[in-house]
């Protein structure tokens, strides 16, 4: 029987957006009850668990990042030097997929993120911008009705089944 490799999916969002992961928690469940994707958010940490290892472990093993934009998301310090960087060096390589989430109106179509560029080793810099998301700018899901921000989560989980295959 051949083993069938879950896509690894790893979830980037400030704490202070827990309520709207609440949200999309559900369409987690599905796809790893599908088996299609194995979903990492810092839930999955336990008592005792280096928590920063874990993190940098799972950035290394992830295929695509789900990026929770908000203000509060741009403002933390620990997303942008700790989780930023490896998710858009890996997206550089291709071997990354960064499907960005805009939650809340924010700073986020100013502000440049740096990296260090995986094929000239120098610091580079990206607007999150730049890579296709769910809700825009103009439109975050938090101005959306709650159906209208299932469906966009609808939409991401069914991204992140294409890609899985």
């Amino acid at each position: 029987m051949k083993v069938v490799q879950k896509s690894k999916v790893f979830i980037s969002y400030s704490h202070a957006d827990e309520g709207v992961l609440g949200e999309f928690l559900p369409f987690r469940k599905n796809l790893e009850d599908d088996g299609v994707a194995q979903v990492w958010v810092d839930h999955d940490l336990k008592a005792g668990d280096k928590w920063r290892k874990n993190i940098e472990k799972e950035l290394r093993k992830t295929q695509t990042a789900i990026l929770f934009i908000s203000e509060h998301f741009l403002a933390s310090h620990f997303i942008k030097t700790c989780e930023l960087p490896p998710i858009l060096s890996a997206s550089e390589q291709g071997r990354l997929t960064v499907l960005p989430v805009f939650l809340s109106p924010s700073s986020v179509g100013e502000m440049e993120i740096s990296f260090i560029h995986p094929d000239s080793g120098s610091n580079s810099q990206i607007k999150l911008t730049e890579f296709q998301g769910f809700g825009t700018l103009g439109t975050t899901l938090e101005e959306l009705q709650p159906v209208e921000r299932k469906r966009k989560f609808l939409e991401l989980s069914q991204r992140i089944r294409e890609l899985a295959k």
